[in-house]
Order: C-alpha cells, then structure tokens, then sequence
C-alpha cells in the first residue's frame, strides 16, 4: 500500500499549486499595484472576455456609425465615407497600440493620468497632470454627454420612420429624453462589479453580431442592378461636394473629423442651404464627437477590477481598435453600395443610416434592425 502513496501526495500536490497559481493572479496585480504606491480597493471580476467585450463596447462599433454617417456622406460624399473611415483607422491603430503598451506598464485605474506622471520627469509632473487630467474628465464629461445625446437621436429617428414621417420631434422632446438616458446609465452604473462583468461580457457578441446582420441582409435584400459601382464607392464619381462654398478636397476630409462643428453653410450664390444646415443644426444633426475608436484608455481605467490586467487590459485595447477599424471598414462600404439615390438621404428621420435600411428591409426590418443599434450604446456607460 506505501508504492501508490507518492502518487496520490504528487497528485494533491499538483492540484494545490495550480489552485495558488489562479488565486494569485489578483495578488500579483495588486502587488503591481502597491508598486505604484498606494493599497488595492477593487474586487477583480472582469475575466479576459469581458475586458474585451468593454473595449469593443466603447468603440461603439454599430452605434458609432448610424449616429455619424451623416457627415461624410451629406458633406463630401460616399467616398469620404469609405477612404476617411480606413485612413483615420490606421493612425487609431498606431496610437492605440501606442497606448496599450503604456497600459502594460501601468495598469491602474487611472490610466494615462498615472502614467503621464510616470513617464514625465519629476519636475514637470505637476503641470504635465494638471493638463492630462483636466483633458481626461472634460473628455469623459463630454463623451458621456455626446453618446446620450447620440441615442436619444437615434430613438426619435426611429420613432419619425414608425410614424411615416408624421412626428415632430422638438429640442424639448431630445432633451428630455437625453436626461432620462442620463439618469438610467446613472443607475445601472450603480450595479456591483460582478454584476457588471456579466452584463458587459455579452455585449462583443450583440456588437459583432449585430454588424454582420446589418452587412449581409443589406446585401441580401439590395438587387444587383441598384448597388452602386465600384468608382462610385471608391472613386472619383464618390467624391461629391454638397457643403456649399468649400473646395472638394476639404469637403472630401470632413469625413476625417472626430468633432462636428456647428459651421454656417452657405450655397454658391450666397443663400443658406437649408440640405446641408440639417447635417450641421437642429434636431437630425449629430452635435457629437465620433464615437468610433475614442477613449482608447477606458480599459485602463476599470484595470483594477480586471484579472491579469497588465496582459488583459492592453491586449483588449489592441484587438479592439484592430476590429473596429476592419469591420467598420466593411459595414461603410456596404452602406455605401446599398445607399440608393444620394438625393434621398438622410431621409424624414435624419439619419442616413436608418433611411438606407429602411429603403432595403422594409420599415419593420429597419425598426427591428435599429432597436439593436439603440441597445449597443447601452453598453458605453460603465
């Protein structure tokens, strides 16, 4: 009976030390964390997936692209949507791999702000994370307020197209309800850490799969002989200048900008183009930054609820921007080539996104297809 002994106390052995190994992942990323100077205070429930899932979730993949359409298309044309999309892409994955090395080396919650005070030699730390810090909450207060306001667009979008057209919808109405969004994300954000977690690990899935949806049920429904030609996606018979006064090339990079500007346009014989001013003013207007690939460090800043974080956090930055940046690609082009006339859009709704959807699946196809464009932004607010 002594042979097997050895075996069984290897065995249990074996079992234990893998046991102390996952147990100590969390102490080994506070130990990190009491490197940087000060006691860990979070509960570490985001597994990998879920870290990923956050950081697809605040790009904003599907929502992104219905609440920002407009301003390429409307002001420089189908090919400002497809070329400024892949452009800005590239620089967003250089920057956003720059900062997910940062995130590597610093893994805490307060992202670039403890970094920048890392990083920076001493005597300039003071000034250095006056200006970074300001920069991230303005940026935080803003973000927050843009994707509200970006949704509650997004819903009375919808609602004009579920009344044929026969809706008004007034500033009060928008910002009423851009309140209640406010304090409802208020709420949910009040939500446990493991709560949290659960919630948001599903939402990589509704953003993925709600974009290949879209993508080929467009493609479905489109007949051949009214998807746009290739020059007209891609080339020169894309490039349409509809701003009204400022030469192709500046109109063709307004689909370049990450912040609509609220500019008077005027047409060619000095008269307010009342067309373009619905891309710029008023309730179909998109007073909003670009959702897409903002707030890269917003991984870094729930890194200490995060398992393995120095690994986890920046890997999910990275895979992230990469995604996004591709997939976006592919959801614009086939916007594009399913568009129908460019004259028709954005619509009664003001949103060229749900007009083009509508004029392929029908408004009850368009309706079901958008109530998963409204969900996702639910998935920006922890």
């Amino acid at each position: 009976m002594s042979a097997p002994l050895p075996l069984i106390e290897k065995q249990d052995t074996q079992a234990d030390a893998h046991s102390v190994t996952t147990d100590d992942l969390s102490a080994e990323d506070n130990k990190l964390l009491v490197e940087f100077g000060y006691v860990p205070s979070f509960k570490r429930e985001f597994s990998n997936i879920a870290t990923i899932s956050f950081a697809f979730s605040i790009m904003g993949l599907c929502s992104s692209i219905a609440t920002t359409f407009n301003s390429p298309l409307l002001l420089g044309g189908p090919a400002s949507v497809t070329w400024c999309w892949i452009l800005g892409a590239c620089m967003c994955f250089t920057l956003g791999a720059s900062i997910a090395e940062i995130v590597s080396a610093f893994p805490t919650c307060g992202g670039l702000y403890t970094a920048s005070a890392q990083l920076c030699p001493p005597k300039h730390r003071a000034l250095v994370g006056w200006v970074v810090g300001w920069l991230n909450i303005l940026g935080q207060i803003t973000g927050l307020s843009s994707t509200e306001f970006g949704l509650a667009n997004m819903i009375w979008a919808a609602v004009v197209v579920g009344k044929d057209g026969n809706y008004v919808v007034t500033a009060g109405k928008n910002v009423g309800l851009f309140v209640g969004l406010l304090l409802f994300h208020g709420l949910l954000n009040c939500l446990a850490t493991r709560q949290l977690a659960r919630l948001t690990t599903g939402f990589v899935f509704v953003n993925l799969g709600t974009t290949f949806l879209i993508i080929i049920v467009l493609l479905a429904t489109t007949p051949r002989s009214e998807m746009h030609s290739a020059s007209y996606v891609f080339g020169s018979e894309g490039v349409v200048n509809q701003t009204g006064g400022w030469n192709s090339g500046i109109a063709f990079l307004f689909g370049l900008l990450s912040v609509q500007w609220t500019i008077g346009v005027t047409t060619d014989d000095g008269e307010y183009s009342p067309r373009h001013a619905r891309v710029l003013f008023g309730a179909q207007t998109d007073w909003r930054r670009c959702l897409f690939m903002q707030d890269y460090d917003a991984t870094a800043h729930i890194s200490e609820e995060v398992k393995r974080a120095a690994f986890a956090a920046p890997s999910a930055i990275f895979i992230a921007v990469i995604g996004t940046g591709l997939i976006g690609w592919l959801l614009n082009i086939v916007l594009v080539l399913c568009s129908g006339p460019l004259e028709n859009l954005p619509g009664p709704s003001g949103s060229a996104v749900l007009e083009i959807m509508t004029l392929r699946m029908g408004k009850a196809g368009a309706l079901f297809s958008g109530y998963h464009f409204y969900a996702l932004p639910l998935s920006h607010k922890h």
